[in-house]
């Protein structure tokens, strides 16, 4: 994860094994938590050469502007070099005018949907960047839309004047449109099991969305508490067996824990993540955002008592590792995209996905080969 930078060499290899390379991990997680908090920093000091390491890791993982917005609070003493701070500011600017620019074309989907009286849910993206003390510095990636009705997707599609667009295994649809890629869900919940989604059904009924305001946007339609909840988790883990996983997502779901851990029933929470088989995941999940990232312990959404299990966090923290934002800077054959990228994910994945959530990861791969099947046929 760090290796040689054009400054200089640090240590090459996992964050683990080596003292200075956990030195590294402890600093970077540090200023991690110190943004998404808004804490302080406790003194250290980084050569040139581990600051550009520093550096590259905070793209990697697609939270460079929230590094910066935490180094950015340190003593002169303790700033990164003036080279490679200019050109992280520059970065971070390019980032915000992204979300800027990302704000306008949604607002502008948004209302296209509206007033062709389509039921549009934001998914994920700008609605969680309206969690973070910085909005506008998480880095933004598609515009995720859920729209049950294929008609429906079809007309927005066509309203936009869309001419190119991309169907996908899973029934989702992505097209470019004015510089941003979006794309059309046609399931809320990331669920494959039909034994969980069958259990879901069951359950007492909550509210599936609700309505909120985001600065910049307007009146946006989002998943409800439980449903967010459920369905951040459920993301996380078919991307965690799947293209890989990267901190920007595991943010998420820490600003979101937080910011909801008041407004849902921690009874009910422990009945959903049970009946969608993944409170294994959970455990895991948890215990990385609570030791690595800092969320306080009783902002976990669980009616227990909830114990932090570091063997668990070190086995997610690998995953992280390996793949990075979404395995997009993988290495090897796991840096592939497409299906063949997301199948051999899966192959190496195969033993964890199955001691986690077996059902889940079972199905999630089925759907996979399913789906392409049936594009292909």
């Amino acid at each position: 994860m760090w290796g040689r930078t054009r400054h200089g060499a640090v240590p090459t290899g996992r964050w683990s094994g080596n003292k200075r390379i956990n030195t590294l991990k402890a600093i970077f997680y540090q200023l991690l938590r110190s943004e998404l908090w808004q804490q302080g920093n406790d003194g250290f000091r980084a050569t040139a050469a581990e600051w550009q390491a520093i550096h590259a890791e905070a793209k990697r993982q697609t939270v460079s502007a929230q590094i910066l917005n935490a180094a950015s609070r340190l003593d002169d003493s303790q700033l990164p070099p003036d080279d490679l701070l200019f050109r992280w500011v520059a970065e971070a600017e390019a980032i915000r005018r992204q979300n800027r620019k990302m704000n306008a074309t949604l607002a502008d989907i948004l209302e296209q949907s509206k007033r062709l009286r389509i039921n549009a849910t934001l998914l994920k993206g700008q609605s969680l960047a309206a969690l973070y003390p910085d909005p506008e510095s998480r880095q933004c990636g598609d515009i995720d839309l859920y729209i049950s009705r294929p008609d429906q997707r079809r007309r927005l599609i066509d309203a936009l004047g869309i001419k190119s667009y991309q169907n996908h295994a899973d029934g989702s649809t992505t097209f470019s449109y004015r510089g941003s890629m979006v794309e059309l869900h046609p399931h809320l919940l990331d669920i494959h099991s039909r034994r969980a989604i069958k259990r879901l059904h069951l359950l007492k009924p909550v509210a599936v969305t609700m309505e909120t305001e985001l600065p910049g946007i307007g009146t946006v339609t989002i998943p409800a508490p439980e449903t967010m909840l459920l369905t951040l988790s459920a993301h996380a883990f078919k991307h965690a067996i799947g293209r890989g996983i990267g901190l920007r997502q595991l943010c998420d779901i820490a600003l979101v824990s937080k910011r909801l851990a008041s407004e849902v029933d921690r009874a009910e929470m422990d009945r959903i993540f049970r009946a969608a088989g993944l409170e294994r995941w959970n455990r895991m999940l948890y215990s990385f955002l609570t030791l690595r990232l800092g969320l306080p312990v009783e902002s976990v959404p669980t009616a227990e008592e909830f114990q932090p299990n570091e063997r668990l966090a070190v086995r997610l923290e690998r995953i992280i590792a390996r793949g990075g934002n979404f395995g997009q800077h993988g290495s090897g054959l796991i840096s592939r995209k497409g299906v063949v990228f997301t199948a051999l994910s899966f192959v190496r994945g195969i033993g964890f996905a199955l001691s986690i959530a077996p059902r889940e990861a079972t199905a999630c791969f089925f759907s996979l080969v399913k789906g392409r099947l049936g594009m292909r046929g």
